[in-house]
């Protein structure tokens, strides 16, 4: 024989809980997340189309110490972007900059009283013209960042910064 199953055995159902909003992430660009001597590309990840110009920044990370020397090598695909200009951020400056190699912009900087510390440095802004449709990594490399008595911010040099991406739509 079998059992029939007794109708207070069947489990209640639950309601289902309501998804609840994330808020956004605010300030630009989450410098709570950075450590000293970070160096990044703002906005990590850019759409645009092509034949646009854009730009792009990068921000810099001091602690506690004034920013006064700086050396990056900033690399992208030449094959989809032109970097154009290379101007300083609002809190930043730049001495030279030099675009002899196709896909590299090499970028010095040199401020011998140093710049104000700071978590959220806008050091550099870089216009791009998006010439074909694909996608071009952003990558920094630092190869020095030193405060005003010429001293290491941050890890040993040389190292890669956080780059990002542009998406290259038609």
């Amino acid at each position: 024989p079998t059992d029939t199953p007794d109708p207070t055995d069947t489990p209640e159902p639950t309601d289902t809980p309501e998804p609840t909003d994330t808020p956004a992430p605010t300030g630009t660009p989450y410098p709570d997340t950075k450590v000293k001597g970070d160096v990044w590309v703002y906005p990590e990840f850019e759409t645009v189309t092509n034949g646009d110009t854009f730009k792009l920044d990068i921000h810099v990370h001091s602690g506690t110490e004034s920013l006064a020397d700086y050396i990056f090598t900033i690399s992208y695909d030449s094959s989809f972007l032109i970097a154009t200009d290379v101007t300083a951020g609002d809190d930043g400056f730049f001495t030279t900059e030099s675009h002899s190699i196709p896909g590299a912009i090499f970028v010095t900087g040199e401020n011998t009283e140093g710049i104000d510390p700071g978590n959220n440095i806008h050091l550099l802004e870089i216009t791009f013209t998006a010439i074909g449709v694909n996608y071009s990594l952003i990558k920094i490399e630092v190869v020095k960042l030193d405060n005003k008595n010429a001293e290491a911010i941050g890890p040993s040099t040389p190292y890669d910064g956080i780059g990002g991406g542009v998406t290259i739509e038609e």
